[in-house]
């Protein structure tokens, strides 16, 4: 069917072609995002841009572009509206909503009402903390503790890592992998090299 619109040149059609690309090409860049994780859009806008903007309406600034209201919902009228950038980065699957004073807040936004790095929030988030722990303030007077300098046994008594590299010929680094491996004394220093034949 080809519609007669005369729409063709304005940003609410690019958005329903863009919109179409995403759910309807599996060759699409995005299209993981959206067609390979199930979203689609509803059959009355799928062939008709007319009732897509019948449902949409016209945009009150031509650089919204679609949202959908639910992310892991559908495209479809009572799912979608027109937004800003801004707006569209406050509803991704990523973004960390926390529960404050039994209202839901978004954490970047909360992390500049009390002052802290939203980095930091995010990290302690995802470590499961929560509460206190979670908006609790930066222990700048942390001191950091120093493991002691592990010892290795080799034929030639207890060497540190940079000891036995020294002493040995070998780099750090194959000193730190053989001793993750468990390896100690004459197995630690020198390669294991099986005879051919």
């Amino acid at each position: 069917m080809n519609e007669q619109h005369g729409l063709t040149k304005t940003s609410e059609y690019r958005s329903w072609k863009a919109m179409k690309e995403r759910c309807l090409n599996p060759n699409n860049r995005m299209a993981k995002h959206y067609s390979e994780k199930g979203v689609s859009i509803c059959p009355r806008w799928i062939n008709s841009f007319v009732d897509f903007y019948s449902d949409m309406g016209e945009k009150s600034d031509p650089n919204f572009t679609i949202e959908r209201i639910n992310g892991t919902g559908n495209y479809e009228p009572g799912n979608c509206k027109w937004a800003s950038n801004h707006e569209q980065q406050r509803n991704k699957c990523t973004n960390i909503y926390v529960e404050v004073d039994g209202e839901k807040v978004f954490l970047k936004d909360y992390a500049k009402i009390i002052g802290l790095p939203y980095s930091t929030l995010g990290h302690r988030y995802r470590k499961g903390l929560r509460g206190n722990e979670l908006f609790g303030p930066i222990n700048q007077n942390k001191v950091r503790v120093r493991q002691p300098i592990r010892k290795f046994s080799t034929p030639v008594g207890l060497l540190t890592v940079a000891e036995i590299a020294k002493v040995y010929h070998l780099s750090k680094d194959t000193v730190r992998r053989r001793a993750c491996k468990g390896l100690f004394g004459a197995d630690l220093v020198y390669s294991k090299i099986t005879p051919i034949g």
